[in-house]
């Protein structure tokens, strides 16, 4: 849930066309997971502040990753934007810039479960409207 994480530094920051790639990168891992409310939620934030974005033509996540034309628009954003690897790092950069380096000891990490809940109630939180 990297991405997620990414997201939310985005949007503290009120770098939204950022944040925005971001929640599209956590929404294809999320509908990947099984995690489709969160995927809905990415969504649902996205097209709330961009009505032009791609997403706007589908109903909910799980539709756009039925389509050809967003799958290589994902796998391009990855490529381009930022993958795996490079959101790790980015989030370790952020984490030692405020003094929050997370323990790497997988058994102090939250269960998946635990993790998409957590993400839920945040997702909820009246922050992620823009202005």
């Amino acid at each position: 849930w990297v991405y997620f994480q990414l997201a939310e530094i985005s949007q503290k920051k009120k770098q939204f066309h950022p944040r925005d790639k971001f929640l599209v990168l956590t929404a294809v891992e999320a509908c990947k997971a099984g995690y489709l409310e969160i995927a809905n939620h990415c969504h649902k934030i996205i097209i709330d502040h961009n009505q032009n974005h791609l997403l706007r033509t589908f109903q909910n996540f799980a539709d756009a990753m039925r389509d050809d034309d967003f799958l290589k628009f994902a796998k391009s954003l990855e490529k381009t934007f930022c993958n795996r690897e490079r959101a790790e790092h980015l989030l370790f950069q952020a984490a030692e810039h405020t003094n929050t380096v997370q323990s790497e000891n997988r058994y102090d990490q939250p269960k998946e479960s635990d993790l998409a809940t957590m993400i839920l109630k945040k997702m909820d939180q009246k922050y992620w409207l823009s202005e």
